[in-house]
């Protein structure tokens, strides 16, 4: 069988009895495709950035890590560990809006344990 350069190597050597199928399946890129790879976030927790570009850095990615959310002044108002930060300051915000919620210093786990992640957070 000839391969096609032309043509993802999601689509190609799929036999000719499947082709009807594959093609219903994956007829959109969005739906079957390897170069949409989420970008991975790599904090070491010493810098503080608004909450809401940290928020924009992680719509499309599930960031685990141990975080503290300060206000404005850059006062601790909080300390925890998520294995999805973002989430879990999205509850932050709802519960205690903007002003307190100001900047997040984010420490990300790749392969998170809960037991480091406490370790951490106790520090």
């Amino acid at each position: 069988m000839e391969l096609d350069p032309n043509l993802p190597i999601e689509h190609q050597n799929v036999p000719a009895a499947h082709q009807g199928l594959h093609g219903f399946l994956y007829a959109s890129d969005e739906e079957h495709s390897v170069a949409a790879a989420p970008v991975v976030l790599d904090c070491d927790g010493l810098e503080a950035m608004p909450v809401e570009e940290w928020r924009s850095l992680t719509t499309q990615v599930k960031v685990a890590g141990v975080y503290a959310v300060l206000n404005g002044d850059r006062q601790t108002q909080y300390i925890g560990y998520s294995r999805d930060v973002r989430q879990s300051l999205d509850s932050h915000l709802a519960q205690h809006g903007a002003d307190i919620c100001a900047l997040i210093r984010v420490q990300t786990f790749k392969f998170p344990k809960r037991q480091a992640m406490e370790a951490l957070r106790n520090q």
